[in-house]
C-alpha cells in the first residue's frame, strides 16, 4: 500500500536520478546525496506509522514529495545534484509534518510569543510578561536594532481581570500603554498550547482559495487521525507575514492578502529569510543596488533595502472557533 520506488515517492527530477542511484548503491561513499541516504532507514518506521492510523498511502506520497523540491534547490543554489535540508526532512521522516493540499502542517506546542482572549467571537491579542519591545512596539533586537528605552511586559490576572499590553492585529505592534479585559475573555492560546503549525511549501503560487482549502482539510484530518490532541488553531513564523513587505505591494496580490489571514505577532527577525526566500537559496545580493529587479515583488524589496527601512518577518496566528478558522480579515 505505501510501497513506491524511492525516485517517485520524493517527485526526483529526472535528471538527479543517477546520482540519486549512484549514492544509494555506495551509502559509505560520500556525496551530495548523503543527508538524503541518511534519512532512509527511518522509512520502513514512518510507513508502519502511517499504517498503524489508517492514513492514506497519497497523503504519504504528496507529504515526501517535497524531497524533490528541495533537491531542485540544492541544484539552483550549488550547481550539482544533491540535498541538503536534512534538518528540516527528519519532521517528514519522523511522522511529525504532513502536506495536505498546498500547505505543510505539524502538530505541536506552539511558539508564537502571543496570548490569545476570545469572547463571543471577538479576537484580543496580548504580549507575553517579561518580552522586550521597542517604541514601534517591534521586538528588541529585530534587524539587529534594540531601543534605550525598550519597555518590559507585564501581564497580570487579578479577579479575572486581566491587564497587559494588546497587540496590533494588523502590524504586529506591541502597544507600550497597558489595557485590560474583564472577565467574561477566556484564554484561547498560550505558548506551548497544542496548535496546527504550518509552512508554505516552494512550489507553485501562493494560491489563497488553496490555503483555505489546505487548512480546513487540515482540521479535518488531526482530527480523524489524532484525536486524543486537540489543538487552538493555526500558528506560522514566516517573511511572508513580513508587513514592511507587504504594505508596499499592491493589495491586490496573493502576499498580502495572505498575510490579511492572520493575527499578526511581533517577533525577533531580521531580513536574511527575505532575502533567500525572494532572490532564492544561494543567490543572495551582496547589496540592494546590485538586487534583481525583475517582478513586482523583487522591486519593493530592493527599494526597501536600499531606502534603509527595516524587512522582517513576523507570527500569525489563526483562531479556530466552533469548528472553523477565524481569519482577522479576508476578502474573496
Amino acid at each position: 500500500m505505501y510501497d513506491m520506488p524511492l525516485e517517485i515517492m520524493f517527485d526526483l527530477p529526472k535528471e538527479s536520478i543517477g546520482s540519486f542511484r549512484q549514492a544509494l548503491a555506495h551509502p559509505e561513499k560520500p556525496s551530495p546525496f548523503s543527508p538524503l541516504i541518511e534519512l532512509l532507514p527511518l522509512l520502513p518506521e514512518l510507513k508502519r506509522q502511517y499504517a498503524q492510523r489508517n492514513i492514506p498511502a497519497q497523503i504519504l506520497f504528496d507529504t515526501m514529495r517535497d524531497v524533490g523540491v528541495w533537491v531542485r534547490t540544492h541544484h539552483r543554489a550549488h550547481g550539482e545534484w544533491g540535498f541538503s535540508e536534512q534538518g528540516w526532512l527528519k519532521n517528514h521522516f519522523g511522522f511529525k509534518l504532513f502536506k495536505l493540499g498546498r500547505v505543510q502542517f505539524v502538530l505541536c506546542e506552539g511558539y508564537v510569543p502571543a496570548m490569545v482572549y476570545e469572547r463571543n467571537g471577538e479576537i484580543r491579542l496580548m504580549a507575553p510578561e517579561q518580552m522586550r519591545y521597542r517604541r514601534d512596539g517591534q521586538t528588541d533586537g529585530t534587524c539587529g536594532n534594540f531601543d534605550s528605552e525598550a519597555f518590559t511586559t507585564r501581564l497580570e490576572q487579578k479577579n479575572g481581570t486581566i491587564t497587559g499590553h494588546l497587540i496590533h492585529p494588523d502590524r504586529g505592534m506591541v502597544q507600550r500603554e497597558l489595557s485590560t479585559l474583564g472577565p467574561d475573555w477566556r484564554l484561547l492560546y498560550a505558548p506551548q498550547t497544542m496548535v496546527l503549525d504550518m509552512h508554505i511549501p516552494e512550489e507553485g503560487p501562493l494560491d489563497i482559495p488553496a490555503c483555505i482549502r489546505s487548512f480546513y482539510s487540515a482540521m479535518d484530518f488531526f482530527s480523524r487521525y489524532f484525536p486524543e490532541t486537540p489543538f487552538a488553531g493555526f500558528t506560522i513564523e514566516s517573511w511572508l507575514l513580513g508587513w514592511p513587505v507587504a504594505k508596499a505591494l499592491p493589495g491586490h496580490l496573493n502576499l498580502p492578502r495572505f498575510q490579511k489571514l492572520f493575527y499578526s505577532v511581533p517577533i525577533k527577525e531580521d531580513m536574511e529569510q527575505t532575502l533567500q526566500r525572494v532572490y532564492g537559496h544561494g543567490h543572495r545580493p551582496e547589496s540592494a543596488q546590485g538586487a534583481p529587479r525583475d517582478t513586482t515583488l523583487r522591486r519593493v524589496v530592493a527599494d526597501l533595502w536600499a531606502s534603509g527601512r527595516e524587512i522582517f518577518g513576523c507570527g500569525g496566528f489563526i483562531p479556530i472557533l466552533e469548528g472553523k478558522p477565524q481569519f482577522y480579515h479576508f476578502e474573496e
